[in-house]
């Protein structure tokens, strides 16, 4: 660890029965990161916006859930952001069932385990890749004037995904990833590829490369990008197992030939969950990596990239605080130019109730990420839709996105426990001060005319 390390506990007092309180309070945690809009912008990233309307559009998937009477085939449902936020009525559901998607649905497929967005074809929408727990291929659907609508499969690759510009061209490119285990849990060496950007609605890449071939990584388990060393070309974080419940972080550079066949990973904080935004302000992506239990930590981004030599920040959680760091996403909730990040707590007890679930909020400085000022929220939160119960796991997963366009990062935030397994996803608005249960929020597949029931996992994917 770095000699310019710092530790830094958090001490967080449960947010009191009022949205004042909650703020007030705040005075006194990842499945993709968010690229936030700049503060004061009302217009959203093309790379989130799927119907070209200005507000970023919310992913969620329900792996699990029974589609066409096959348990377990799973589906996603794609909510569209608005100047009023996010609405049941407002929302495309997918699944292998829907027209013009390749394949049919088949039971504990697991359609909607991973999504990113990204405009991959060059006309202004973004376009939503998913991934499948266990089908050969993922699915690109196409984003347009009237959202998104026909899909093209991507044979092989098929659950993980990312998408950035690594080669500096101007397009998106996709990085994709074949994440399966051997029946005797050996590491089958990489098997990821690079397709240029743009592609043909035929799924036709401008020309592909290999990355990752000297590295030996198996079973990846999320990949997010962001320009850490400020040049102009994405890089790519990897989290990934090398060996039975042996997490690695690694961190891949883009260049003007695309991403580097080798990681530079030696002075990267190692975990399961990972995400990339500017927690401090300076134009330099950090590396933000969580493990569910473990300190969180964020290496800073400089022009030399991540090195022996870069400044880290560790933030534990308060005692007791089960499963800090278990999920994280990066963005600009405050609207002051700084990304914060939203951890997710899912094992913490609430209320006495145990594996209820919270999730913190750590504000940005110029300073760095700190614990000061962090907000803790929950189901027992005042304004905060449903109540801390056993197992709901609230915050298993968590994204924060601008669904209304007023240049504050939303936090979308799931427990997939919640009713029997059958999920549910919360959005909480960013504003100046944080977050705010003011017009929060809950939504699960019945809420929105979708498949649900038990062991539905509705959002244990957001993107």
């Amino acid at each position: 660890m770095s000699a310019h390390t710092r530790r830094i506990a958090i001490a967080l007092t449960a947010a009191a029965a009022s949205v004042g309180a909650l703020i007030a309070c705040s005075a006194g945690p990842a499945a993709k990161a968010a690229a936030s809009s700049p503060a004061g912008s009302h217009k959203a990233s093309v790379n989130a916006d799927f119907n070209g309307d200005g507000y970023a559009d919310l992913v969620v998937g329900s792996p699990y859930a029974k589609v066409g009477g096959r348990s377990g085939a799973g589906y996603v449902a794609v909510m569209y952001g608005s100047a009023h936020g996010l609405s049941a009525a407002h929302r495309t559901v997918i699944s292998r069932a829907t027209p013009g998607v390749p394949g049919a649905p088949a039971v504990s497929r697991g359609f909607g385990n991973a999504v990113s967005k990204g405009d991959l074809d060059g006309d202004g929408y973004a376009d939503l890749v998913i991934g499948s727990a266990r089908e050969d291929g993922s699915v690109i659907v196409w984003g347009g004037r009237h959202g998104l609508s026909g899909a093209t499969g991507i044979p092989h690759y098929r659950s993980l995904s990312a998408i950035g510009d690594y080669n500096g061209d101007g397009h998106p490119d996709l990085a994709l990833f074949h994440t399966t285990r051997t029946p005797e849990d050996a590491p089958e060496g990489t098997d990821s590829v690079l397709w240029y950007g743009p592609l043909t609605r035929a799924g036709k890449p401008a020309s592909t490369s290999v990355f990752g071939t000297s590295d030996g990584f198996y079973e990846a388990e999320s990949a997010v990008s962001g320009d850490v060393d400020h040049d102009g070309y994405a890089d790519l974080a990897v989290t990934a197992y090398r060996g039975e419940d042996d997490p690695a972080t690694s961190l891949y550079f883009g260049s003007a030939s695309g991403l580097s066949t080798a990681p530079d990973d030696g002075a990267v904080p190692q975990g399961d969950s990972v995400a990339l935004g500017d927690v401090n302000g300076d134009g330099f992506a950090d590396l933000v990596v969580g493990a569910a239990g473990a300190p969180l930590v964020v290496a800073y981004g400089s022009a030399a990239g991540i090195t022996s030599k870069s400044r880290w920040t560790t933030i534990t959680g308060k005692s007791g605080q089960a499963g800090f760091g278990g999920s994280v996403a990066v963005g600009d909730v405050t609207g002051d130019g700084i990304d914060d990040v939203a951890v997710g707590v899912a094992n913490e007890r609430v209320s006495g109730v145990y594996s209820a679930g919270a999730v913190v909020l750590l504000p940005g400085r110029r300073s760095g990420l700190t614990a000061a000022g962090a907000q803790e929220l929950s189901q027992d939160t005042a304004g905060v839709p449903g109540k801390a119960e056993k197992g709901d796991f609230f915050g298993c997963t968590v994204q924060l996105v601008d669904v209304d366009a007023n240049g504050h990062a939303d936090l979308a935030a799931a427990a997939y426990g919640e009713d029997e397994v059958s999920g549910a996803v919360w959005l909480l608005r960013g504003r100046p001060a944080g977050l705010t249960s003011r017009e929060a929020f809950a939504f699960g597949g019945k809420a929105i005319g979708a498949a649900h029931g038990r062991n539905s996992f509705f959002g244990l994917a957001l993107g």
